[in-house]
């Protein structure tokens, strides 16, 4: 039957499993360098164009989307009988066009005549559905940003530019020193509390075994009396 330090130990242990995997989620939910999308600046009365980078997928049945945020701007889908169809884009406030390479493989969708009013989050997804396995993956994202509304560049501060799901991000603090610390302290209590028992079932395993000798040692002679010889007893009447 488990004692109560038996159930505390193994409770301590599942805590520390529980905050090692909180741990890891944090770190892995921290912002990464690699994924800040690419920033072009446009004037408010001013438009620029740019190119949205499509992943690099084969095969048969691919479907490329073109997303602001997540809004859907254009749909593109390529087949292998019917080689390609062109999806109009759903809206007309963007002129859209998809770009192919010299081998006539779809590399990316070109934006023009985008104002401030198109400030945004622009990605390309691609969707592999055949051949076999299911694929989608999203290519570097580019963040077009309005100089007036945003804080604008400067030769003397150069400031990030913030999206408004980045700014979502830093507005919610993670502090991994708090988890690192509530995990060194859970680990050296349970340490501290598996050496305890540890040490209270090496006395009492030792206690038990100087039970059984005891109990199984031979008893001693009550007491040394002397071997008395044949006795003739004395007749009463002489």
């Amino acid at each position: 039957m488990l004692s109560a330090q038996d159930i505390k130990m193994g409770l301590c242990w599942i805590l520390i499993i529980l905050l090692g995997c909180g741990l890891s989620r944090a770190t892995e939910s921290t912002c990464n360098c690699e994924d800040e999308p690419e920033i072009h600046y446009v004037s408010a009365n001013g438009s620029i164009s740019f190119t949205v980078p499509c992943p690099n997928v084969t095969g048969e049945d691919l479907t490329f989307v073109l997303r602001k945020g997540k809004e859907v701007i254009y749909n593109h889908t390529f087949t292998g009988e019917e080689k390609s169809q062109n999806h109009k884009p759903l809206h007309g406030r963007l002129d859209v066009k998809p770009y192919r390479d010299k081998e006539n493989k779809f590399v990316a969708f070109n934006v023009t005549e985008a104002t401030a009013a198109s400030h945004g989050i622009y990605s390309c997804r691609a969707i592999k559905v055949f051949p076999p396995p299911y694929i989608t993956e999203i290519a570097q994202r580019i963040l077009i940003v309005d100089e007036e509304i945003h804080c604008p560049r400067s030769e003397k501060n150069n400031s990030q530019i913030t999206t408004p799901e980045q700014q979502d991000l830093r507005e919610t603090p993670s502090y991994p020193w708090i988890w690192i610390l509530v995990v060194a302290v859970l680990g050296t209590y349970s340490l501290a509390v598996t050496i305890f028992a540890s040490v209270n079932w090496m006395k009492l395993k030792n206690t038990d075994s100087q039970s059984d000798y005891m109990n199984t040692k031979p008893r001693a002679h009550r007491g040394n009396k002397k071997k008395r010889g044949v006795q003739n007893p004395i007749p009463r009447y002489l």
